[in-house]
């Protein structure tokens, strides 16, 4: 009875200890994508916007990274640019500071930083199929774009200078100027031209303030409706509404809501988990002394099979100590 108890609740523990393994990963798959800030005071960030080392890709959309520096949120901007080059675009990215995001009207108000730029050549066949889609983040205003040219100069000349990287992954100074600026000017008749392109004014204009916004993913329809927005995935269910062809509608309540139930099921599970434990370390004990005594009573039994007791009657008895006695007075009277 003992060993069938004590398996019964082997097997209850293995299941409880697998049931609640597929429930923390089902809420760890829900707590990874949760709302969080890089600050008390920051900005809500959310989808389409996910932390880099903190939250996985799938969280937001891939363009949508943000990185917390000095518990501040930044944004990589990044924008594809056609080149003079033949089968060669030019990839602009830039870090810039977020100051404020609306979800509600998709805009987002970034500070520049000044930071570095960074430029990349790419070759168009070795381009992933997203890398061709239109700007992320566009201006809220028109902007105009201006040709500009990537000289290659002597040291001495006046002007900006970057860093470019090239295919084989080699960075080398470049001078860029507007295409209204004369090439027969001192400062750059030495020069060599590698490249043009037509850049953004914003990205060249150096503005402190900027709001730009993003027209995809769309999630204007969720947020009219008081709701979440995130990607669509392979597999829906019938109850939910599809926004557009990327993104789907879900309550607000489950990001807010997943947190709580775990600070309750933790302690409830624990305490039955502990007493499952007591009561298998009592139910284990008692066995194991039960096969003690049973232990010790067979080696008794064996030891006093071994010593071979002969057993007598009462007559028997009788008829010793009365024999023994008469012995004893014939002793007696013969020393006498």
């Amino acid at each position: 009875m003992g060993v069938q108890l004590f398996v019964y609740l082997v097997v209850v523990i293995l299941n409880l200890a697998l049931k609640g393994l597929v429930a923390a990963k089902t809420e760890a798959a829900g707590e990874e994508c949760r709302i969080t800030r890089c600050s008390h005071h920051g900005p809500e960030i959310r989808f389409p916007f996910w932390v880099k080392d903190q939250q996985p890709e799938h969280c937001g959309h891939p363009a949508f990274r943000v990185s917390c520096h000095w518990k501040d949120p930044f944004v990589e901007l990044q924008y594809l640019l056609n080149t003079s080059l033949q089968g060669i675009q030019l990839l602009f990215s830039v870090e810039r500071r977020v100051v404020s995001i609306s979800y509600t009207s998709q805009e987002i108000e970034l500070f520049d930083t000044y930071g570095t730029k960074n430029l990349t050549l790419v070759s168009t066949s070795m381009l992933s199929p997203h890398a061709t889609v239109p700007l992320i983040f566009q201006e809220r205003s028109l902007y105009k774009s201006i040709n500009t040219s990537f000289l290659s100069c002597p040291s001495g000349v006046f002007g900006e200078s970057i860093f470019v990287t090239s295919l084989d992954g080699e960075n080398f100074p470049v001078y860029y100027f507007q295409d209204f600026t004369s090439t027969s000017e001192p400062s750059i008749a030495s020069c060599t031209k590698v490249f043009s392109s037509s850049l953004p004014n914003y990205l060249i204009v150096k503005y402190p303030w900027s709001i730009r916004s993003w027209s995809t993913p769309n999630c204007r329809k969720c947020e009219a409706k008081g709701e979440y927005c995130k990607l669509m995935n392979n597999e829906t269910s019938s109850n939910v509404k599809t926004a557009d062809h990327s993104t789907i509608c879900f309550p607000r309540g489950r990001h807010q809501s997943s947190i709580k139930p775990i600070a309750g099921i933790i302690p409830g599970t624990t305490l039955f988990v502990l007493v499952l434990v007591v009561l298998l370390s009592y139910i284990i004990r008692s066995y194991r002394q039960k096969k003690y005594d049973e232990l010790k009573i067979e080696m008794f039994l064996t030891d006093y099979k071994a010593m071979k007791p002969t057993r007598y009657s009462y007559g028997d008895i009788k008829k010793i100590t009365s024999q023994s006695f008469t012995n004893d007075l014939e002793v007696i009277s013969e020393s006498e």
